[in-house]
């Protein structure tokens, strides 16, 4: 076998799982805020996480597990801050709300 280096290509940093996935997730909401779903391009994704496609599909299973992920965590984050009045609505169910309708657009 030829040389296994890629001169075009950094080197991947090895992180433990947490902070892989993180540094995935990192770049994905950085990705679907400014792009379109149908625009954004998994490959793009892990090469700015630093981690490879197939990781990010072992991980998420789909481009739209990953966007799942991302909106999840983008909810989780909304309901935390103490400005979001618990009592207009149940919190809770917000996620799975928004999923389904996440759900409907990118089939």
């Amino acid at each position: 076998m030829g040389n296994m280096n890629r001169p075009d290509r950094a080197p991947r940093r090895r992180l433990d799982v947490d902070a892989r996935r993180a540094a995935i997730l990192t770049a994905a909401r950085d990705a679907f805020t400014r792009a379109r779903y149908a625009d954004v391009v998994v490959g793009r994704v892990a090469e700015a996480a630093g981690a490879s496609p197939a990781l990010v599909f072992h991980y998420y299973g789909s481009k739209s597990g990953l966007y799942e992920e991302v909106v999840r965590g983008g909810l989780a984050e909304l309901a935390a801050k103490p400005l979001l009045h618990r009592s207009c609505c149940n919190v809770g169910d917000m996620p799975d709300t928004v999923l389904r309708f996440v759900d409907r657009k990118t089939r």
